[in-house]
């Protein structure tokens, strides 16, 4: 029986980075875009990252130490739309980026944050819950869950979820503080979409215990990773990082597997040669995916074993248009393409890496 597909489509995959240099910056102002009055304490940041500032009495920001590379900067402020602006960093960039915010036409609604919601709210938000941290939460929990409402569809079997403003995640285990402007949210019995944006902030003071405990936390979520993955081909090292693949021979009817891999005479190895070219935008490149590759990772004995005689993770990545594109950091720019299950859908909210996370 194959895993259940599930989907993560998001706006958080657009960072790439070949390196960082400390004279790269971005700066300029915040402004209604109307009366050009000048907007104090928006929040600014480089999207999926921890390089984030807040825009001061005049509308001035500036934010250091941009990846060199294309970047998405985000600006949210209450009672205005979000603004995403793509750039192309280079070494020693020092760019004028002034914001013009337009005014929200969309009435926030009248939330109100109290000790005991009503019964059917709490239900659904375990639901969300759930899928939104993911089963490898790392102890982290959502510290202002009043912000999110919920609507059910197909006789509730349809989850949809949106929040007024930023969703707080804690995660100590990890050892960040994650802001997520959740965009779209919605999950059935299969599949799940979350789309946002995301800022990381470290968490302040840690102690030297806590430091070496987030140290092999990060390492440990990183390690197999689909952002490893798709690194180690990109640096042709994926065997040499513990990655195997495999494809089925034509006809080979994939749902009837024997539960012992080695049984399975129609999947053969794949070999990755070849797969990587250069995309169209400058640091992006172009995985070449025209059928659907399993992926098993040595490093790491799985909990529940998907074949009996192979002792750790196995997960697939199903391409919906024959190719996918990502950048230098090793995430993934057009999500919609692809679609993973198996182990490589574990990754949530609570388990994902800030794109200047460097292993």
């Amino acid at each position: 029986m194959w895993p259940k597909k599930l989907f993560l489509l998001s706006g958080l995959f657009l960072i790439a980075a070949y390196g960082f240099s400390q004279s790269n910056l971005i700066g300029g102002t915040i402004s209604d875009s109307n009366t050009n009055e000048p907007l104090p304490l928006a929040t600014i940041f480089i999207n999926n990252t921890t390089i984030s500032s807040a825009s001061q009495v005049n509308g001035q920001y500036i934010l250091k130490n941009i990846p060199t590379g294309p970047v998405e900067v985000v600006v949210s402020y209450i009672g205005y739309e979000s603004s995403r602006t793509k750039l192309v960093v280079r070494d020693g960039d020092q760019l004028l980026l002034n914001i013009r915010l337009i005014p929200s036409t969309i009435e926030l609604p009248n939330v109100q944050v109290t000790a005991e919601r009503d019964k059917d709210w709490e239900k659904k938000y375990k639901k969300f819950e759930k899928v939104f941290l993911g089963e490898n939460s790392m102890h982290a929990r959502i510290v202002n869950p009043g912000v999110i409402d919920f609507k059910e569809l197909d006789k509730g079997n349809v989850l949809l979820a949106n929040a007024a403003e930023a969703i707080e995640i804690e995660n100590p285990g990890m050892g960040y503080h994650i802001f997520y402007y959740m965009r779209k949210f919605q999950s059935d019995k299969e599949s799940y979409t979350i789309v946002g944006d995301m800022r990381f902030e470290e968490l302040k003071e840690p102690s030297e215990k806590e430091v070496k405990q987030w140290t092999k936390n990060r390492k440990e979520i990183y390690s197999g990773s689909l952002r490893h993955l798709i690194l180690s081909l990109i640096n042709g090292r994926a065997s040499e990082e513990g990655f195997q693949f495999f494809v089925d021979l034509p006809g080979y009817n994939a749902n009837v597997r024997s539960a012992y891999f080695s049984a399975n005479k129609g999947v053969v190895p794949f070999t990755t040669n070849s797969m990587v070219s250069p995309g169209k935008k400058e640091g992006e490149f172009k995985i070449q995916f025209t059928e659907r590759v399993e992926v098993h990772y040595v490093n790491r004995i799985a909990k529940m074993r998907t074949y009996r005689d192979i002792p750790y993770v196995v997960g697939w990545i199903e391409p919906t248009h024959g190719f996918v594109e990502v950048n230098a950091q090793g995430t993934v720019v057009n999500t919609a393409n692809f679609v993973t299950s198996g182990y490589l859908s574990d990754a949530r909210i609570a388990s994902l890496l800030p794109d200047n996370y460097k292993p």
